[in-house]
């Protein structure tokens, strides 16, 4: 039998059409686009990030302390006695070491006494000289480096501050024996033996504080009532 040989020819090269260039020009393309596109949205989530970040951190490290509560007693316009209710509320505050500024022209106090609630904010447009039942005012008593001015207060750490919230009642509101304090409140907000008292401090940023104390039954013969000690 005769046997027939084939010869076997490699070829090596071949042709691209035009639709095929175009389908990889355009893969290119969109491939580019998708990349910038997540590279600005990596940067977009990456500044988020920082600043929830930054955000975080000074709300858990700036803190506001509470650390006394005092009462103080009006004397009666006609007897001279000691009222029977506490008239004034000081709140002796300061702030932690790793503590942001906190602007105290932004702070608000809370308090809820039984049944009775008030909110107390900063006049920060003047110099706020009395308290009443919607402003309270602040006495700086340690301030080493000057920052807590009347109408720009800025608490730094080492600051310690005097808050003075009103809680009279119309009774009291000729004596004159009380000059930082406005007792001819429109709205007396008593506080009176018993009382179940609430107080939070409430900073524009960072975390605030909260005290809980019940007033004595009996005020006794003092004038100044140590509600809360530190």
């Amino acid at each position: 039998m005769a046997y027939t040989s084939h010869s076997i020819i490699k070829q090596d090269k071949a042709e691209v059409g035009t639709g095929t260039l175009i389908l990889f020009i355009a893969t290119i393309i969109i491939a580019t686009v998708a990349f910038g596109v997540l590279m600005a949205s990596t940067s977009v989530l990456q500044s988020s990030m920082e600043i929830t970040a930054k955000e975080s951190k000074q709300k858990l490290t700036t803190a506001v302390y509470l650390d006394d509560v005092v009462g103080w007693r009006a004397k009666h316009n006609d007897t001279g006695a000691l009222s029977d209710s506490i008239q004034r509320i000081d709140l002796y505050i300061s702030v932690s070491a790793a503590s942001q500024p906190i602007d105290m022209s932004q702070t608000k106090v809370v308090v809820l006494a039984s049944a009775k609630s008030a909110i107390y904010g900063y006049n920060a447009e003047v110099e706020q000289t009395k308290a009443d039942n919607v402003y309270f005012i602040m006495e700086t008593m340690q301030d080493s480096d000057g920052s807590m001015s009347g109408t720009v207060p800025v608490m730094n750490y080492g600051d310690i501050v005097r808050i003075v919230v009103s809680t009279a009642d119309n009774r009291y509101c000729t004596d004159n024996t009380l000059a930082d304090v406005d007792l001819c409140s429109p709205v007396g907000f008593v506080v009176e033996p018993y009382d179940a008292i609430s107080i939070e401090i409430v900073p524009e940023k960072g975390i605030g504080n909260f005290v809980s104390f019940s007033v004595p039954t009996t005020l006794g013969s003092s004038q100044y009532i140590m509600l809360k000690e530190g």
